[in-house]
């Protein structure tokens, strides 16, 4: 049993939102079922299959919210420690076509960056659901796509060698923001992602891998004080770091290695001056990955295979700086 707790207008609002899931998507989802069930011969009724599949979508939905609810706690508001508290926001938006106007709330990430390194705060806590509307993405400038697109390379990387020659050979598609190659590309990053957390929830062990390149990318974010460089920039070249590690005192082979830079050398990054490396290296020090003073470095032996390292040492790190 997993225990959640809520405030007060938090557990209204899930209430809420349980009832709109119960009391008027469910009737729909009935109503869409019986309307196709009436066209004909259900064997070969593509809109009856796509209804049914809907609907049980809907009550996975509806299984775990309830489950969720069921397991809720109220937060007792009064013992809350403001300044430890992630503030959520409201926006709205506008859809100049129709003027309709929605209003979205912004919730902060699972973990929390501090002056003394990144993502040092957090919790584990997985969702009822993931949504995504790919149309958003061709509202982002470029420079925001590209970071982004850190993180697909890197589930390449250290994943799926399949996967890894399907962006190389689609980067210029991915570029031009080709709606069909990105939501393959999606798709794909959240399987691979379900995959690897699936089978260690806590990153005692095998999630650590997700942490190719962050290494060093989130001592960079640190360094810069989260100014200049976007997150996937700074992954961009935390990963150039971990690619010349891997080569120079793993097993990935010199054809590999220039296949991997050859790949982020198509990303255009900002300027970065790494102008004391003591300090840099004292961040790195601050890593979630360090432990009994020992780094635990995600290396790949080739591309598609990777492995968590306790051998590559500070100076190594250091050295590997001279790529970027």
């Amino acid at each position: 049993m997993s225990i959640s707790y809520y405030t007060k207008e938090g557990l209204q609002k899930l209430r809420a939102e349980l009832n709109q899931l119960k009391d008027v998507e469910r009737p729909l989802a009935s109503k869409a079922i019986a309307e196709a069930r009436d066209k004909g011969d259900l064997s070969e009724n593509a809109e009856y299959d796509a209804a049914k599949e809907a609907q049980g979508l809907l009550e996975l939905k509806i299984s775990k919210m309830e489950e969720t609810l069921a397991n809720a706690r109220l937060i007792d508001e009064s013992q809350l420690d403001s300044s430890k508290v992630l503030v959520l926001s409201k926006v709205k938006i506008k859809n100049t076509a129709n003027n309709m106007e929605m209003e979205y709330q912004l919730v902060a990430e699972s973990e929390a960056n501090l002056k003394d390194g990144k993502n040092l705060v957090g919790r584990i806590y997985q969702p009822i659901a993931v949504e995504i509307d790919t149309n958003f993405l061709s509202t982002l400038p470029d420079r925001e796509l590209q970071a982004a697109l850190a993180e697909v390379v890197k589930y390449g990387f250290i994943y799926d060698r399949e996967f890894f020659d399907f962006v190389v050979a689609n980067s210029t598609e991915i570029q031009n923001k080709d709606i069909d190659v990105l939501q393959k590309i999606i798709i794909q990053c959240c399987e691979i992602k379900s995959d690897i957390v699936s089978e260690d929830e806590n990153e005692n062990e095998l999630r650590m891998i997700l942490n190719f390149g962050h290494t060093v990318g989130h001592a960079i974010e640190s360094f810069t004080d989260y100014k200049n460089l976007l997150h996937g920039e700074a992954i961009f070249y935390g990963m150039k770091c971990a690619l010349y590690l891997s080569n120079k005192f793993g097993s990935l082979s010199n054809e590999e290695y220039d296949i991997s830079t050859r790949l982020i050398s198509k990303f255009e990054l900002p300027k970065l001056d790494i102008n004391n490396r003591k300090i840099f290296i004292n961040f790195v020090k601050n890593d979630k990955k360090f432990r009994e003073k020992k780094i635990r470095f995600i290396l790949l032996d080739e591309i598609g295979k990777s492995r968590i390292s306790e051998d590559i040492t500070f100076d190594q790190i250091e050295e590997s700086l001279g790529v970027l």
